[in-house]
């Protein structure tokens, strides 16, 4: 295989390694969807070296070999992409022409979210609102945490676009849906279960994927984006408990 066409097919299992680290994919999960992918392309043996912000890979197809490396972005939470990767890649039995994979992997890439995001909100509120209610609430608390998450969720919304400190971020949605889930209304008589709904509102934070992940990739071997996700779910965490103590001094409480 010319040096050319291997290049192309490499950018290629690249951007949809990116694209699948980027949705949410565990490592593992990632190498199976690219040997496959490598295959199909003709790729005789293909070498990946997971890294927390890089993709590299090493291609050897004949006599020809090359190696390239991809910038890995934020890493969200997308199984629906992930899930139609492996989808797409599995159904094919032979290679179609590249520019028609390519067109597929970018549709499948660009494809436009399945719910608007007010519909998110109001359904991230009510779980939040449920989970409060499991942990032993009142229905005063549930709507409260209920009414804090989504509020948050729409604070973490209008700041993303702007790009901030993930960890900032975190922060301050946490601080928000607490300070509302526990605020006192004056005029009537509040739940005794504030603490609860504080706990509750700002679940939808809780980093449980990156989490998960790290602990799949430190088990199959993939040392160096375990750690990586591992440091950032814990500094994740660490945000939503740092904006629950700011919550906690702006309503005059004390962490406990």
């Amino acid at each position: 295989m010319a040096a050319t066409d291997l290049d192309r097919r490499l950018a290629l299992i690249l951007k949809t390694g990116k694209t699948a680290l980027e949705t949410g994919a565990d490592s593992q999960r990632v190498e199976t969807l690219l040997q496959r992918l490598a295959r199909l392309l003709g790729v005789d043996e293909l070498h990946l070296l997971f890294n927390y912000r890089a993709l590299s890979a090493t291609a050897i197809a004949g006599d020809t070999t090359l190696t390239r490396v991809v910038g890995i972005g934020t890493m969200g939470v997308d199984m629906r992409v992930e899930s139609a990767l492996g989808r797409y890649l599995k159904s094919l039995d032979e290679c179609p022409l590249l520019d028609e994979l390519e067109d597929q992997l970018r549709t499948i890439a660009r494809s436009a979210a399945p719910y608007p995001r007010w519909f998110v909100v109001v359904f991230v509120g009510l779980a939040c609102g449920a989970f409060c209610l499991l942990f032993g609430a009142d229905i005063q608390a549930a709507a409260r945490a209920g009414i804090g998450a989504a509020a948050g969720l729409c604070l973490k919304f209008l700041l993303a676009s702007l790009a901030p400190n993930a960890v900032l971020l975190t922060t301050l949605c946490a601080a928000l849906s607490s300070i509302l889930a526990a605020l006192p209304v004056p005029g009537i008589v509040n739940s005794p279960d504030l603490g609860l709904a504080m706990t509750a509102s700002v679940l939808y934070l809780v980093p449980g994927v990156p989490m998960i992940n790290a602990l799949e990739d430190m088990l199959q071997g993939h040392v160096n984006i375990a750690m990586g996700r591992a440091v950032s779910a814990m500094l994740l965490s660490m945000a939503i408990a740092l904006g629950l103590i700011f919550s906690l001094t702006a309503l005059g409480a004390t962490p406990s």
